[in-house]
Parts: structure tokens; C-alpha cells; sequence
């Protein structure tokens, strides 16, 4: 709620369509999980060092920082696991968009549009906006997955529309003084996808990791890690005396810089007609307002979609077994959960850092 006015979110309104439920306990009752799983770790950390970069700060000591904060909350060991993970990933984002055509304008900015003639308020939080050469606006949207998706699964979503919908008319927005966005890109990453090598027992490259499994920035960390490349006046030399193991090396060496790199790494820029769009916001309004209109005051009558609460992105499962055998979860939400009255705070148990 917002001065008394009922705040929404694309992500309310694609939860209710999925499983009401969810949308009862993560938003009618403000309940997120306390523990967060490896995978939204990893988003949010991947997440918070790609808005450093956005901003002109530096990542790496943005990424020093949160490597600490793990150390404190987990072991060690899998606190640097992570850690590597994530460096990889932004050391080869890094590289693989270093004459990036698109400029970053603004970062993690909220924008809010009234809706239903003020009846609510609609509330989206746009990672980055970015400006191409040609001058034009875009709204890009940072994605994480273990496996990238197929570009229907967002052409139908809520969240590149609403975003710019709600840009025709935010005051957050306007005030920038930027034309309208010309559309929305996803910047897709898959995690877990980067790996980096490691030597035989008789002190070799191990073989089983291949081309595919790794990128040329990460490779040539390694290396230089091993004492097998030296930067010299910025020009790279190779130090591996075994003929084989340099000729290996140099081919691998090469594999990478041509490699192509989507399998890891993906924009879908997507444009709407106006057609289409008019098609989006009435989907869209349609499911809002029906969202509004539920009645939340009866927890036993809220529908539960059984696929979505058992699957793995469920992240309620034991507050619905709990209330559905026992008719009360308020033991679980105690130990188990948090509250947070904001829509789009996803993990309130975690480290805000102050804006500046």
C-alpha cells in the first residue's frame, strides 16, 4: 500500500495468474524466505556486480565485498565457490561486451504509473536503461539461468510491456528528460557454465574441460595463475616449455577467441507494434484487476495450482502443506520466513547497501 492506494507489480499480477496462493503469502502476508537458495544467491550477487559496473564503480572491489559477507553467513569453501563462479561471469561479460553499443544511462530505477483511475498504483524496478548509437532507449533487464529460455517464454510475459507502459507516464521517468524506450532487451547469462581448469596429477592440462565449458578471459586468468602466461608491454606471451602442452594451449588459445558465445550469453531485443501492445495491456489489465478484486479475506478459499506448488520455483511449499493439514502455518512463517512490506523487495534478510 502506498498513502492507502494498493501497489501492484508485474510480478504480483504473473504470480496470481500462475497460483494465487503464492501471491498470498509473498504479498497479501509480505513473507520471503529467510535462507535463500544457491541459485538466487548467485542472481543477486552476479546482479549486484553488473549494477556496479552499470553505475562507472568498480566491480571487483564491489565483488571483494560480498565475498566477505559470504565468508560470515556460510562455509568458507562454498562462499568461494560461489565466488569464482560469479567472477567468471563477469569476467567474461566483461569481455565479450567491451565495445558494448549500448551506453548506460540510469540504473535500478523505480518507476510507478496509477492505475484503474488511481484505484492502485503499478510499481516496476527497471534494471538498467541504456542508449544505442543511434540515440535510441532501451530498458534491459538482467537474467541469470541454469538454462537460457526460449524467447517465447518472456515474448509472453508481463514485465517488458508493463515496463513500458508505465514509462509513458512515470514521473521517475519523464524527469530524465530521455525520448520513449524503443523496447526491452533480456541480457541473459547462464550460470554454472563457466568453468575453469585444472592440472592432471603429472602436472598437464587436464583435458576434460573443453572449449565450450570455459571462455578465453577465464582461460587466460588461469594461466597466468599457473605461471604459463606473462603480459609483457601488453602483449601476451605463452611459457610452457613441453612442445605438446604449448601446441595444446595455442589451438585451445583459439578455439575461444572464435567461439561463439550465445550458448552462455544472449540479448533478446524485443519491439512491440502497437497492435500487440494493445493486446499485451488488456491481458495484462484484465489479470490486475482480477488480482484486485480476489477475495484474500478467507485463507482456506485461495486457490493453490498444484504443478506451481510443487515445483521447484515454489518457494511457499511447506506454508501450503502446513495450513492445508493442519489449517495454520504461523509457526513456519515465524522461523522460516520474513516480512517486508515493499512489492519488489525479494530479499529482505539480505544486506542493503545505502544509495548514495
Amino acid at each position: 500500500m502506498k498513502d492507502g492506494i494498493p501497489v501492484i507489480t508485474q510480478s504480483m499480477v504473473s504470480s496470481f495468474v500462475n497460483c494465487p496462493r503464492e501471491v498470498y503469502y509473498g504479498n497479501v502476508l509480505g513473507l520471503r524466505p529467510r535462507l535463500t537458495s544457491r541459485p538466487l544467491t548467485r542472481g543477486t550477487w552476479v546482479h549486484a556486480l553488473l549494477e556496479e559496473r552499470a553505475n562507472g564503480g568498480d566491480w571487483r572491489a564491489k565483488h571483494q565485498e560480498l565475498i566477505e559477507e559470504a565468508r560470515m553467513k556460510t562455509f568458507e569453501e562454498e562462499a568461494d565457490d560461489l565466488a569464482l563462479e560469479c567472477e567468471n561471469i563477469m569476467l567474461s561479460y566483461e569481455w565479450l561486451y567491451q565495445d558494448d553499443k549500448y551506453t548506460p544511462i540510469k540504473a535500478e530505477l523505480t518507476v510507478e504509473r496509477p492505475i484503474f483511475n488511481g484505484q492502485a498504483l503499478y510499481r516496476g524496478r527497471i534494471d538498467l536503461i541504456v542508449q544505442d548509437e543511434n540515440g535510441d532507449v532501451w530498458l534491459l533487464d538482467h537474467k541469470t539461468h541454469a538454462r537460457l529460455p526460449d524467447w517465447r517464454y518472456r515474448e509472453l510475459a508481463f514485465q517488458n510491456y508493463s515496463y513500458l507502459w508505465a514509462c509513458r507516464k512515470a514521473p521517475q521517468y519523464l524527469e530524465l528528460g530521455l525520448p520513449q524506450p524503443r523496447g526491452f532487451i533480456y541480457d541473459y547469462c547462464r550460470t554454472d557454465s563457466i568453468k575453469t581448469p585444472t592440472l592432471t596429477t603429472k602436472n598437464k592440462i587436464s583435458r576434460v574441460i573443453k572449449p565450450t565449458a570455459t571462455t578465453l578471459p577465464v582461460f587466460e586468468r588461469w594461466l597466468r595463475d599457473m605461471g604459463m602466461m606473462t603480459t609483457i608491454q601488453g602483449a601476451d606471451f605463452l611459457s610452457i616449455e613441453d612442445e605438446d602442452e604449448l601446441a595444446y594451449v595455442q589451438n585451445f588459445l583459439l578455439e575461444l577467441e572464435e567461439r561463439d558465445y550465445s550458448d552462455i550469453f544472449r540479448r533478446d531485443v524485443m519491439e512491440f507494434s502497437k497492435e500487440q501492445s494493445r493486446r499485451q495491456l488488456k491481458s495484462f489489465l484484465t489479470s490486475a484487476k482480477r488480482m484486485l478484486q480476489y477475495n484474500w479475506d478467507d485463507a482456506d478459499c485461495i486457490e493453490r495450482n498444484l504443478s506451481a506448488c510443487s515445483g521447484y520455483m515454489c518457494n511457499y511449499k511447506d506454508l501450503t502443506i502446513s495450513d492445508l493439514i493442519h489449517g495454520d502455518s504461523s509457526i513456519e512463517q515465524k522461523t522460516r520466513y520474513v516480512s517486508t512490506s515493499d512489492p519488489l523487495d525479494y530479499y529482505p534478510n539480505q544486506k542493503k547497501d545505502k544509495k548514495k
